[in-house]
């Protein structure tokens, strides 16, 4: 398909690349329609995600992207036996309009942060499925979104820190960007930093600050990361001990 070479040529920042997924979308659901292939049908949703991914939520047609993702999700739960209720459930909840303001606002509205959480992860699990690695891109870029919309306050801040976190570690191991790893570094650090935050989550999250850090040796041979992920996943160790 004409589509997908374009893409693949296409620099990830240009700003087409959103209209020629709506191009392969399209295709494919014109596809689907004719062969009735749910191999196309999951396709034509990956692209679909990915509009939304590129979409920023104050654009005019943004909603409508929602809702033609949404068309194509309750097509994939009606035209499969192997019913996800993940899908459906997504379905029914971005059938109703939303909206969000731009990414940065002081003023974003915490069930747009969470849908676009949601988005961020649906867009995870299509990757993890696929092994698709621009699907991982898009995942991260709409996970530091959530982050970006987020209000400090809001006490879903630091599970959307360490979700992003963990989207980057999986970037670096795919293409070794130390900036990336990083930013990850960071995000779960702060994700930590809050005693007051107390979560079931946070020996996961010292789990995964221990893989940044290791990961880091690995490419880098900095001994302190090294030392450093050691005594975190003794603390790890720790935590489940006690």
């Amino acid at each position: 398909m004409q589509i997908r070479w374009q893409l693949e040529r296409m620099p990830y920042s240009d700003p087409k690349r959103a209209e020629l997924h709506i191009d392969l979308a399209l295709a494919l659901q014109h596809l689907f329609d004719q062969s009735g292939d749910v191999a196309v049908l999951r396709e034509a949703i990956a692209a679909r995600r990915t509009v939304i991914a590129l979409t920023p939520p104050s654009h005019p047609d943004f909603e409508e992207h929602n809702r033609h993702l949404c068309q194509l999700l309750l097509k994939l739960f009606t035209s499969t036996t192997d019913l996800d209720s993940r899908n459906l459930g997504q379905a029914l909840r971005w059938s109703y309009p939303w909206t969000a303001e731009p990414t940065g606002s002081s003023s974003a509205d915490p069930l747009s942060c969470a849908r676009l959480y949601e988005l961020a992860s649906a867009l995870l699990l299509e990757y993890q499925r696929t092994d698709d690695l621009p699907t991982l891109r898009d995942a991260v870029s709409t996970a530091r979104r959530v982050v970006e919309c987020t209000q400090p306050a809001d006490p879903d801040l630091d599970t959307y820190r360490a979700s992003l976190a963990s989207m980057l570690w999986l970037l670096s191991g795919r293409n070794g960007d130390l900036d990336i790893l990083s930013e990850a570094s960071s995000l779960v650090r702060q994700s930590l930093s809050d005693s007051r935050r107390e979560s079931e989550d946070r020996p996961a999250r010292r789990n995964l600050l221990a893989l940044v850090l290791k990961r880091q040796y690995e490419l880098t041979g900095d001994v302190h990361a090294l030392r450093e992920a050691t005594a975190v996943s003794y603390q790890h160790v720790r935590a489940h001990e006690t």
